[in-house]
């Protein structure tokens, strides 16, 4: 029997480097009474359906534990599996390092309008828009104003009633936002540590499917009035040439139905009660824009990706789109970025499909949102830099207070600017006081004056005294070491940094 090796006292037995635990791993949620932790219940859904379902009965949502209060929690069902999901507006009041906390609540350009606009229930999200999905089908031949045809006010509303209502564009803005389309890197709701994310966020593309489905999962707990939304709102599918897709072709069957003609419907209430009247439906499109709009003999046409059938707007509609919209149609503009579409459109009698009215949000080939193609430039090199970051999205057209990008793997976060008007009065004046406003907040800043030259370096600043030895520490790709290191820098420097 051979001997074995004497151990050699002096040498110390080997020890696994520290694993920074799972985020999730001390959280846990409450469904119905019962209280479960979140990893388990993200790793077997199945298991806990019938608490899901009773929870979405009664109270109508979920519980997060991570504070001592709770915070309410979206219960969605896709494709018959449940998940959970933060409450809008919500995600600043979950503790840090909860997977369901979110700085973007704090950055958001929400207006107060746009805020009465959203009601948020133990259903889901309620949006109030400012046009109705049906209309009288008389007329149908005629060249009605199209601007005219949308402003009347939602069905069951008197015509003078005062109440708040989202555009278009607001509507748009708010489903990116509320989707997680404006960060960086994609939040999935599975957050993962270590090689894996960190792959993710330097070498992943986001890409039209990924984002369809984020925008479906966000349609499927929102009503548009007293209407759900993925009966009036169709987000188009990715189209494969041989490789047929039924349900993809089930769905757009479905929703084109409605479209194809007046439908005789009855009315419910008033004094012409148990009669019957002719109405033409309206319905949202969401997709990507082709190419510009090309003329027609009685108009413009409208291509949309993925989408096999052509919109047809008047010249007025198109020159409006284009003055509303000038950074998006300029002549100039990046071929790397991306027009976003929400079209409200309806049937006409010869089979056509009239585009009523539009929104259009310019974005990079990742779809996340910019202003400008300067944007867009420094958008795409902050993802190939591996940043986090978020684009904060104004609601209302006259906010400008906000900033272009916001740097959120720093503590404090760093607000990032691109200046693309010096030289006017009114845009200098407004840079001078949104400097002032965050020096006296501290607040980093990352600047690009494009007047200057080339963006700036957007990695992420490494301290002067790093060597390889003790930097970067061995739980350096998690958040809290994120956050500690980023705080040592702060306390060294007191006043904010100005890159420029």
């Amino acid at each position: 029997m051979p001997r074995r090796p004497r151990r050699d006292p002096r040498r110390r037995p080997a020890t696994a480097p520290p694993v920074a635990p799972a985020p999730g791993a001390d959280v846990r949620v409450e469904l119905a009474g019962h209280t479960v932790h979140l990893v388990a219940l993200r790793a077997h859904p199945e298991r806990y359906a019938a608490w899901f379902a009773a929870a979405r009965r009664r109270p109508g949502h979920g519980i997060c534990r991570c504070t001592r209060s709770g915070e309410r929690l979206v219960i969605r069902e896709i494709a018959g599996v449940f998940h959970l999901a933060r409450w809008p507006l919500g995600g600043d009041n979950h503790r840090p390092g909860c997977p369901f906390f979110s700085s973007e609540s704090r950055h958001s350009g929400t207006d107060p309008g746009a805020r009465d606009a959203i009601s948020v229930t133990d259903h889901g999200t309620r949006i109030e828009v400012g046009y109705a999905f049906t209309a009288p089908a008389s007329g149908l031949e005629g060249d009605d104003d199209p601007a005219a045809a949308v402003d009347r006010p939602p069905a069951g509303r008197p015509a003078g009633a005062a109440h708040a209502t989202l555009t278009s564009l607001g509507l748009l803005r708010w489903l990116w936002e509320t989707a997680g389309l404006n960060a960086w890197p994609p939040p999935s709701g599975e957050v993962t540590a270590g090689p894996a994310r960190e792959h993710r966020i330097t070498g992943t593309r986001r890409h039209w499917e990924d984002t369809r489905e984020a925008l479906v999962a966000v349609l499927a707990g929102v009503r548009l009035g007293d209407h759900p939304a993925p009966r009036l709102a169709y987000v188009i599918a990715p189209y494969r040439p041989g490789h047929p897709d039924p349900v993809r072709d089930a769905r757009l069957a479905e929703y084109l139905a409605p479209l194809e003609g007046p439908q005789r419907v009855a009315i419910r209430r008033g004094p012409r009660r148990g009669r019957t009247r002719l109405l033409r439906h309206r319905r949202l499109l969401i997709g990507e824009l082709k190419h510009d709009p090309q003329p027609t003999d009685h108009g413009l046409r409208v291509d949309l990706r993925h989408f096999p059938r052509p919109l047809f707007c008047r010249t007025e509609l198109g020159e409006h789109l284009t003055r509303s919209y000038p950074t998006a149609f300029a002549s100039r503009r990046d071929p790397n970025t991306r027009r976003v579409v929400l079209a409200l459109i309806e049937g006409t009698p010869h089979g056509h499909l009239r585009l009523l009215d539009a929104a259009v949000l310019l974005t990079t080939s990742d779809y996340l949102p910019v202003d400008s193609s300067h944007e867009a430039l420094l958008a795409q090199q902050l993802v190939a830099a591996g940043r986090e970051f978020i684009k904060p999205l104004r609601r209302a057209d006259g906010d400008l207070t906000l900033p272009d990008f916001v740097l959120t793997d720093t503590d404090p976060a760093t607000v990032v600017e691109v200046w693309g008007l010096t030289g006017r009065t009114d845009y200098d004046e407004r840079r001078a006081a949104k400097l002032e406003h965050y020096a006296a907040e501290q607040t980093p800043v990352l600047e690009w004056d494009v007047s200057t030259g080339p963006p700036p370096d957007v990695h992420r600043p490494t301290p002067p005294s790093a060597t390889s030895e003790s930097w970067p520490p061995p739980s350096a790709g998690t958040a809290a070491a994120r956050r500690a290191d980023q705080g040592l820098r702060a306390t060294a420097s007191p006043t904010p940094r100005l890159w420029t």
